[in-house]
């Protein structure tokens, strides 16, 4: 009787190709917070999420450690899954530059103010919660082109810094990018902050509100 989906392209796909009658777009709510960034000499990049398939840890400790030699930097990973001991097979030689952390309840509100940068390397996703969290901290974020409401989120690379899914080396130069020119990460994450309003509550949990009481 009523489908709910998070952008306009899976809206008009529910139309035309289902037929369905009753679609609405509603997007996730994300709160702001205080928050703020500046640039120092060592950065924490840090992957917060279940360590599965679908998010992609692998491919982001990979290419992480691949720049330690050149990036002064710490990697930090958040989460618990059945990947978890391969992460770590791959980060013994360097425990004193990656960190792991298990689960966390409320992540962001415990390490918003070390995370320097967020990296989301999900296969495929909706819309990306830890995104959102990300920039509801202005924390800087990396996150991968097209892959669920990624590129409404950051629009198009304005509001956060994008790569190529699954492409290791834009990974890492994108990543490298974030971290030499820092300052414009920050301002970035500034404007993403702003654009919050989009998913403030009055857009998302009291349209989904008003919308249920009137269906």
């Amino acid at each position: 009787d009523l489908v709910i989906t998070f952008s306009k392209s899976n809206e008009n796909y529910l139309r035309e190709k289902f037929k369905v009658k009753n679609v609405k777009q509603i997007f996730n709510y994300f709160p702001k917070f205080n928050g703020k960034k500046k640039v120092k000499n060592t950065h924490n990049i840090f992957f917060v999420g279940r360590l599965v398939y679908s998010k992609n840890p692998i491919f982001f400790l990979k290419n992480s450690i691949e720049l330690l030699a050149e990036i002064n930097m710490r990697i930090h990973i958040v989460g618990e899954g059945i990947l978890k001991p391969i992460l770590k097979e791959m980060s013994k030689k360097y425990d004193k530059k990656i960190f792991f952390h298990d689960f966390v309840n409320d992540p962001f509100k415990k390490y918003n103010k070390k995370m320097d940068i967020i990296c989301i390397t999900s296969r495929f996703d909706g819309t990306p919660n830890v995104l959102g969290e990300a920039m509801s901290y202005k924390i800087p974020c990396l996150a991968p082109r097209g892959v669920g409401s990624v590129n409404e989120m950051l629009n198009n690379g304005k509001f956060g810094n994008l790569y190529k899914p699954g492409n290791n080396l834009n990974f890492k130069n994108m990543l490298s990018t974030s971290i030499k020119n820092y300052h414009d990460a920050i301002e970035k994450s500034k404007k993403a902050y702003k654009n919050l309003e989009k998913y403030s509550e009055k857009n998302t949990l009291k349209k989904l509100s008003k919308l249920l009481e009137n269906f």
